[in-house]
């Protein structure tokens, strides 16, 4: 890593082409000071053509208090010297790798993820934290943050995660605007499911496990603790309906964008009972120890919970894709799971199907029943969404993205209106939003946006707007108005940036 304070040097040398350094360092990843929430870069790195910057992110946590977190974005210079804005690529909750994040970079991409300390240090870098949790509020303030850069296409974001992450990923969804599309693979989709799922089994897994050789559900056992970290915050009663609340199934009416969601027969981890029922596999029961189960009906306390993906979508809004095991599949075993064991080549990588008539394809990976041992899939698969995130990369978002719903839901952002519903362990109300003045800034930001993309969106902006009982920019919706504002608060915050 190169500090900030020798880049200049660096690109120099590097590049032999100074003149362009300073609006690197100036523009496309400035240092923010001077307001809470300000996201400062701690570290460079330039690489054949790719600059890499590391950054601190104050945040409220889910108590209202200040946190810190850290984030990475990825750029080519090319694209940041081209002049046109380009489109972000933002991975969320888990950590996107360098291999990966390079991958999208180079398709013009600008990529962006959070960071954590790595495993062996206990001084570089911050801890993973709970998916819907702070993890959740860092995951808000990231992406807000990736917005107020001066080269990132606002119109143009995508948002990926991968298990917890993918249930971030559709939060995010659900929270941000405008989104474009979004990738989930083997998302949590219901809460109190997935909470009871993990608890009903835990003494069969002989959780907490400490040898996942000696356990009968070993991987299953080795993610147990979610429950226990999921208590610690929002307290231990399954029954409750916010567990309901904090689940995507509560709010599919706010995430409008496309949604490429990918599941599989075989996931031991998040079973696709709360997907479909009409792929639910036949378990071989003497694989299992006595009493295992995975009956949504039978283990979802909640009785609003108590729905699948499919049947709490509007008819016409999702189209399934059943995928056969590829050519060359093989079964993970525990010992390769555990990396005590070589495993074999993947499959070559096939793109995934998607459906460009349905806001919402689910590609179901039809594997059979999993085996005790199994975590996400029980075989290796070798996909990637390339044509779906390309698609979406240069198409204009839809007019349909900003519902009744939805703008309801920003409004209640700028207005910070507490979530009711969802509760801390204290009975207080779960904290979502940023520091204030930021808060407003997005969502003035996103609205504006979206009135800009042609005369069809701002009319439907006002249109909603007039018909909301929330209402903080007076009775109609003026866009001077609101171009005023945003004007204020980034002076504000001492930024000037293009309005």
């Amino acid at each position: 890593m190169f500090p900030g304070t020798c880049l200049i040097v660096f690109l120099s040398a590097a590049l032999m082409c100074s003149q362009h350094v300073p609006t690197l360092l100036s523009e496309p990843v400035p240092n923010e000071a001077g307001f809470a929430g300000a996201v400062r870069v701690v570290d460079f790195t330039f690489d054949d053509g790719v600059v890499y910057a590391t950054v601190n992110i104050e945040y409220r946590d889910v108590y209202g208090k200040p946190q810190m977190g850290q984030g990475r974005i990825f750029v080519q210079l090319e694209d940041l010297q081209s002049g046109h804005p380009v489109p972000v690529f933002c991975r969320v909750h888990y950590e996107m790798d360098l291999e990966a994040a390079q991958k999208w970079c180079r398709r013009g991409w600008a990529v962006v993820t959070p960071h954590y300390r790595g495993p062996d240090s206990e001084q570089d870098g911050y801890a993973l934290e709970l998916c819907m949790g702070n993890s959740y509020n860092l995951s808000r303030a990231l992406i807000q943050w990736v917005r107020r850069l001066p080269f990132a296409d606002r119109n143009h974001m995508h948002l990926d995660g991968e298990s917890a992450g993918a249930y971030v990923a559709l939060a995010m969804s659900a929270d941000c605007f405008p989104v474009a599309s979004v990738t989930a693979s083997m998302p949590v989709l219901n809460w109190p499911y997935s909470l009871s799922y993990l608890e009903k089994n835990k003494a069969l897994a002989r959780a907490p496990v400490k040898d996942m050789r000696e356990s009968p559900l070993p991987v299953m056992g080795a993610v147990s603790m979610l429950t226990d970290w999921s208590y610690s915050i929002f307290g231990n009663d399954l029954r409750s309906a916010k567990w309901y609340f904090l689940s995507p199934i509560a709010y599919l009416d706010r995430i409008t964008s496309p949604v490429l969601l990918l599941c599989a027969t075989g996931d031991m981890l998040v079973p696709i009972e709360q997907v479909s029922r009409k792929y639910v596999p036949t378990l071989d029961s003497a694989q299992f120890p006595a009493g295992f189960t995975r009956n949504l009906d039978v283990l979802t306390s909640v009785p609003n919970a108590r729905l699948t993906l499919e049947e709490a979508l509007p008819n016409g809004s999702i189209a399934f894709h059943s995928e056969p095991r590829q050519e060359i599949n093989h079964e993970i075993t525990l010992a390769q799971f555990m990396k005590t064991e070589a495993v074999p080549p993947a499959p070559p990588e096939k793109d995934l199907w998607w459906s460009r008539e349905r806001q919402w394809s689910v590609v179901v990976l039809d594997e059979g029943p999993p085996a005790p041992y199994s975590a996400h899939t029980r075989y290796k698969w070798s996909l990637s969404p390339d044509s779906f995130v390309t698609h979406f990369r240069h198409k204009e978002p839809g007019a349909g993205i900003l519902t009744e719903a939805k703008l309801r839901h920003l409004l209640g952002r700028y207005m910070d209106i507490p979530d009711e519903a969802v509760t801390l362990a204290d009975g207080t109300p779960v904290s979502r939003t940023n520091f204030e003045v930021l808060e407003k800034l997005d969502v003035i930001t996103g609205l504006l946006d979206y009135a800009g993309l042609g005369s069809p969106y701002q009319a439907r902006l006002c249109r909603l707007y007039a018909i909301s009982e929330r209402k903080p920019f007076g009775d109609s919706l003026e866009m001077q108005n609101l171009k005023q504002e945003r004007r204020s608060l980034l002076e504000h915050l001492g930024m000037f940036a293009k309005l």
